[in-house]
């Protein structure tokens, strides 16, 4: 199994296909993060060649779909949106109308990097913060439990699945329990 102690990380390669296609995405996401700037691939070209490198060895390969990934970026940026106004209007509230507190999240069985991703995504999002993560639930502190921020995990979870490929018909008599039938 890799990741156990004394086993060298290279054992996990994915081959070069995998690398390939990492070092691409790593390129790209480094070209956008430096505006394109030319001296910044001094730095740019070790870092990018070390993350494809690793991420060979370590990660398993991932699936992505091109039409998940644009059904979560615009759930994204929705949802950034929204909670951005929500925490401006609660600010700006006279009485500051918070329900501050913690929600435990049962998730599908998802794979460690969509289930990573599913914590970071409810952490960029405004109004919530991950605490914890454990194998089937995600902590989240949430500035009102009360409100939609459930239901938002659940649709964050439901597309990046999409995103990832992945069915979440594994509970609920083969039926994604997050959708109407």
């Amino acid at each position: 199994m890799l990741g156990e102690i004394g086993e060298p990380f290279w054992r996990g390669w994915q081959g070069s296909g995998v690398f390939l296609s990492r070092l691409s995405w790593s390129a790209l996401v480094w070209w956008v993060l430096s505006a394109g700037a030319a001296e910044s691939w001094l730095v740019g070209v070790p870092a990018v060649l070390g993350a494809a490198l690793l991420s060979s060895c370590m990660l398993p390969p991932l699936r992505v779909s091109f039409r998940g990934a644009v059904r979560f970026t615009g759930f994204f940026l929705l949802e950034s949106l929204r909670g951005g106004l929500d925490v401006a209007r609660r600010a700006l509230h006279w009485r500051l109308p918070l329900d501050p507190g913690f929600l435990e999240h049962r998730g599908r069985a998802l794979p460690p990097v969509a289930r990573v991703f599913v914590a970071n995504t409810s952490s960029l999002l405004p109004g919530t913060l991950t605490a914890d993560v454990d194998d089937r639930r995600l902590y989240v502190h949430a500035l009102d439990t009360g409100s939609t921020a459930r239901a938002t995990l659940e649709r964050a979870e439901r597309h990046i699945a999409d995103l990832f490929s992945l069915d979440l018909r594994d509970q609920a008599g083969g039926q994604d329990p997050g959708r109407a039938p």
